[in-house]
């Protein structure tokens, strides 16, 4: 499997139960594939990409928790929050 169908498919993998464990999908993707992309700058740029696609293609979206209320409300992508 490529690296690009190993990142969205760890992407899917831990996203789709929940939001709950989203937080943990950086750390494994990369764990997932980093044998394969040992370069972290280049993993990160390419995981974000593989995110905005997926949230363009309605696969995922981005949420945001608010603690008062504690609730979860979409958001706009912000890589740089990422």
């Amino acid at each position: 499997m490529g690296v690009e169908k190993k990142i969205r498919f760890s992407i899917l993998d831990l996203t789709e139960e929940d939001a709950y464990g989203s937080w943990e999908v950086w750390w494994g993707v990369k764990q997932d594939v980093s044998d394969a992309l040992p370069n972290e700058d280049v993993l990160m740029k390419q995981f974000l990409d593989i995110i905005e696609t997926l949230i363009k293609e309605k696969k995922i979206s981005t949420l945001s928790y608010n603690e008062n209320n504690n609730q979860y409300t979409e958001v706009s992508l912000d890589r740089s929050r990422l």
